[in-house]
């Protein structure tokens, strides 16, 4: 309830508050409460470690980037060749094959190993310069 008196030439608002009685939650309902928090916490901690796992890591991307980049280097180098390349604890393999049926195009397959996980692979078909190009 809210009453405007008087004071001393200045209006003051004094609010009267009554007392009321609050429902409380027994014990066991607070205990049930934080269970089922906690079990909420338990399941989305579980979800967000098996994302960070399955998702897509950061060197998994560098290891994609570095692939490309070597790819690249062979084909401008021409230097179509099998070779093993060891960094930042990532092992890049690559294999050069002949496509079946046609003898100037090569596959270039380069693969990404780190701690003996396969973190991706690459393909790709050249086709070899002759020397009438």
């Amino acid at each position: 309830m809210v009453k405007l008196k008087k004071v001393k030439k200045f209006w003051c608002l004094s609010v009267v508050i009554t007392q009321k009685t609050v429902k409380a939650a027994t014990l066991i309902e607070v205990i049930i409460s934080l269970v089922i928090i906690m079990l909420v916490f338990v399941m989305a901690i579980g979800i967000f470690t098996r994302i960070t796992q399955s998702g897509i890591a950061a060197s998994s991307i560098l290891a994609r980037n570095k692939m490309n980049d070597i790819l690249q280097e062979t084909i401008s180098q021409e230097k179509f060749e099998q070779q093993t390349l060891e960094e930042d604890s990532i092992i890049y393999r690559q294999t050069i094959a002949d496509y079946p049926d046609y003898p100037d195009i090569l596959v270039v397959q380069l693969e990404a190993i780190q701690n003996g996980k396969s973190l991706g692979k690459i393909q790709q078909l050249v086709k070899m310069k002759t020397d009438e190009q």
